[in-house]
């Protein structure tokens, strides 16, 4: 689900057909993986082929549409900063399903509204204590301002699913917060066994290990990130040199590649702004990576530190984080 080529490479090996029971499944599952990735506007996209294809079955179709497409469709309208247009597509989901709910508190989360989120989390984990993800969505929301809280639904989500990836990157991000980023690579080297090819985990990863000094660790995550990426648009063969890491530099930089490569490479949106932050590992030095198309170029993207949403302010300077 973390494989944005791998999702669509099985997609595009499935036999075709005409069946919209067995088609609008097939595009629920290709959804699934956008929303693992973060790709929202795609997620929007498929969505809509989904609701049109339930249209047509009637009564059946009807039913699952406020149940299933319409809580996947507001989260994605939330993320996308899209909060009127959000509520309305969640106001005619129903109030005792766990999906609906977890939809609700994530626009609340994404709106700034935490005690609404709070209250729609809590009520999701009520009524489904036994999965991973209303613990898992809840932590996300906390993390970046309550990173304790959100350890512990973290760890309550991969109590739950040991070998769900989610809980586990979150989980490490949420330490690099508390400035544990020692203790965040063990979160990032286990999430790993589960999602390999996952682009935004081999990106905190790296960071987590260039907060602690390793950089030579570090710069074999950031490798493996490029190269999946080149190998995505470019083949097997692309990607071999591709990354340079060094002192000198006060941001880390992304370079020549697409828009929407990245946000599949980084599992985020990404919007072209530029941001200067500084990542200084314990020995105080910065890094620079670069991402290469052998073809194509795009022009640079600067991430923040911790993937901070792009309508909240400019990250400042992280300091040492061990």
């Amino acid at each position: 689900m973390h494989d944005a080529q791998c999702a669509r490479r099985t997609y595009a090996d499935l036999r075709p057909t005409d069946n919209p029971q067995i088609l609008v499944n097939q595009l629920g599952s290709l959804k699934l993986a956008d929303v693992s990735l973060h790709d929202w506007r795609g997620v929007l996209v498929l969505e809509d082929r989904e609701t049109n294809i339930l249209h047509g079955l009637g009564k059946a179709g009807d039913f699952f549409i406020p149940r299933l497409e319409h809580p996947v469709a507001g989260l994605a309208e939330a993320e996308l900063g899209h909060f009127a247009t959000a509520e309305g597509v969640l106001a005619d989901c129903p109030a005792d399903s766990d999906v609906c709910m977890r939809a609700r508190g994530q626009l609340r989360a994404a709106e700034g509204k935490w005690a609404a989120a709070d209250y729609w989390f809590a009520r999701a984990v009520r009524d489904a204590p036994h999965t991973p993800f209303g613990y898992e969505v809840w932590g996300e929301a906390l993390k970046k301002g309550d990173a304790p809280r959100a350890i512990s639904l973290f760890a309550k989500a991969n109590a739950i699913a040991p070998h769900f990836a989610d809980p586990l990157e979150q989980w490490g991000q949420a330490l690099m917060a508390e400035r544990r980023s020692d203790l965040a690579v063990e979160k990032f080297a286990e999430a790993a066994k589960y999602a390999p090819e996952w682009g935004r985990l081999h990106l905190k990863w790296g960071e987590a290990l260039t907060y602690t000094g390793d950089k030579r660790a570090a710069e074999k995550q950031f490798t493996q990130l490029a190269r999946a990426n080149a190998r995505r648009h470019h083949g097997a063969g692309a990607g071999e040199k591709v990354l340079k890491l060094s002192d000198g530099f006060s941001k880390l930089q992304i370079e020549q590649i697409y828009p929407a490569d990245m946000e599949r490479a980084l599992g985020t949106e990404v919007r072209f702004r530029s941001y200067r932050s500084k990542f200084h590992s314990s020995s105080q030095a910065s890094f620079r990576l670069q991402l290469a198309s052998p073809k194509d170029s795009a022009g640079a993207q600067l991430l923040s530190p911790q993937d901070r949403p792009l309508h909240q302010q400019t990250p400042q300077s992280l300091g040492s984080n061990t």
